[in-house]
């Protein structure tokens, strides 16, 4: 099975973004190489991920006019990363009293609780604890937002993902003893 290895964010500046990553969500700096552009100029390879997740962020530093415009707006003001945890309310007071900025408040659905936060670029991110005992694989999550006459629709053209989460994000390990309780959505705590 195949998984999703990287996405990429674009950032102003690297090692402030390091930091806000590694230092207030929890996340490993897994790579930081020298590396360089297409056209020859030096540049660093950067790569991030919460603890034993196998998904990861290159964070690639805006290269001009038009990457900078996306800055911060990489989905055009729609959350476009979402960050699972397992206790919602530690993780959230921590990364608040540590400057994190929430951009909504607290609030509960039926697969789980969750607020919109965003990171040192300015791109929207969800922090969600999946609902216990919920099946929040993103066919299910779909189908528990339609109403009846669309879900038996869905239910005849979406195959369903399980045992597998996510057909692209193969299961992570179990967290080693002391390491954070981050993971990406799709993936196993």
């Amino acid at each position: 099975m195949a998984f999703l290895q990287l996405t990429t964010i674009m950032i102003r500046d690297y090692d402030a973004t390091i930091r806000f990553f590694t230092g207030l969500l929890g996340f490993e700096l897994i790579e930081d190489s020298a590396a360089f552009t297409n056209d020859g100029r030096t540049k660093r390879w950067v790569v991030v991920r919460p603890a034993s997740a196998q998904t990861g962020l290159l964070l690639a530093q805006v290269d001009g006019g038009r990457q900078l415009s996306v800055l911060g707006d990489q989905h055009a003001g729609r959350v476009g990363f979402s960050l699972e945890v397992d206790d919602f309310d530690a993780h959230y007071e921590r990364m608040r009293s540590l400057g994190v900025e929430f951009v909504t408040e607290p609030r509960a659905e039926p697969y789980g609780r969750f607020a919109v936060f965003l990171d040192i670029s300015g791109n929207r991110w969800d922090l969600i604890e999946p609902r216990p005992n919920a099946d929040t694989s993103v066919n299910e999550r779909r189908l528990t937002q339609l109403g009846e006459p669309q879900r038996d629709l869905l239910d005849q053209e979406v195959p369903s993902t399980r045992p597998h989460q996510v057909p692209f994000v193969s299961a992570s390990p179990p967290p080693s003893a002391g390491s954070s309780s981050l993971t990406t959505v799709g993936q196993s705590a």
